[in-house]
């Protein structure tokens, strides 16, 4: 019987799993200083867990509820602080991840609207950002936040894993959102695990760029599937103006074609300017050995 992608997958994560573990994330041990007398000096902060009484301790899934056997089911997903509906109050966007065992367990993206009294209400279902444009729930990755078309409102920008596209929510006004990935010419890629993104004005036109760090978790899958490259090259999408976008090859570099297994973390990538010149920062894999980090300036 011929084994699916997603099966495939599954059964390389003990064997890929073990031999990290064997081999240590550190490849050698150094002793920790002395912590030395405390200083004694006032904080101005002081923390308190409250998420329950906030009312966003909604549960965020990815993999197997219990228990937690390999990484992926470790990472958890984006999220976001951003005010959606331009009240003055920050609002809170959680991404959904997904069940190995029940793809269709009820994750969705939670969208959390500030009550102004120190609580949150969840509203991500009538906000039009739960799901996808047909309904489906949805693997999410990585995120961006920023007004994509001159609107003056926040639109949501989010990455999914391999064989999905990724997704624009445009915020229509007053916090609600409609699924524009097909409209805005960003549904033309889905064979990469993509990871962090952004939104940065590149080429200085004065509209918002998107780049998307892609790899794959493990590098046994490509043997079996060749079109599942462990390495594989940044995605970056051009801001034609007003909503629209346009994927760039060679026209950004050399460096945006070359192949590379860019995962880990959610904040993958970082923005700087210098002197309205933009570079970004990629950290690259936690399991393969010798991983490498990259900037690519412009």
């Amino acid at each position: 019987m011929k084994q699916t992608r997603r099966a495939f997958l599954l059964s390389t994560l003990p064997a890929a799993a073990s031999a990290c573990f064997a081999q240590g994330v550190v490849p050698h041990k150094i002793a920790a200083l002395p912590r030395g007398k405390r200083s004694g000096l006032p904080y101005g902060a002081h923390f308190v867990e409250v998420a329950g009484k906030a009312g966003i301790g909604y549960p965020v899934l990815y993999g197997s509820p219990i228990p937690k056997n390999y990484i992926l089911e470790s990472i958890g997903c984006g999220c976001a602080f951003l005010d959606y509906d331009n009240d003055g109050w920050i609002d809170i966007l959680v991404l959904g991840g997904n069940s190995f065992s029940k793809p269709d367990a009820g994750i969705t993206n939670l969208l959390f609207l500030n009550n102004r009294d120190g609580t949150f209400r969840e509203e991500g279902g009538v906000r039009g950002v739960a799901y996808s444009d047909d309904g489906q729930e949805q693997a999410g990755m990585g995120l961006a936040v920023g007004d994509t078309g001159g609107s003056g409102h926040l639109d949501i920008f989010k990455t999914n894993f391999a064989g999905d596209l990724p997704v624009l929510y445009r915020n229509l006004g007053k916090g609600i959102f409609e699924d524009a990935t097909r409209e805005s010419g960003l549904a033309v890629d889905n064979r990469y695990v993509c990871w962090g993104a952004g939104l940065e004005d590149f080429d200085n036109d004065g509209w918002p760029d998107i780049p998307v760090a892609t790899g794959h978790i493990y590098p046994e899958l490509e043997s079996r599937y060749p079109d599942s490259p462990y390495k594989s090259p940044l995605l970056l999408y051009r801001n034609l103006g007003h909503g629209r976008f346009g994927e760039l090859y060679d026209e950004a570099g050399t460096a945006i074609l070359e192949p590379h297994s860019i995962v880990g973390v959610r904040q993958i990538c970082t923005w700087a300017s210098m002197k309205t010149l933009q570079w970004f920062f990629f950290l690259n894999g936690f399991i393969t050995i010798g991983s490498k980090h990259y900037i690519l300036f412009n």
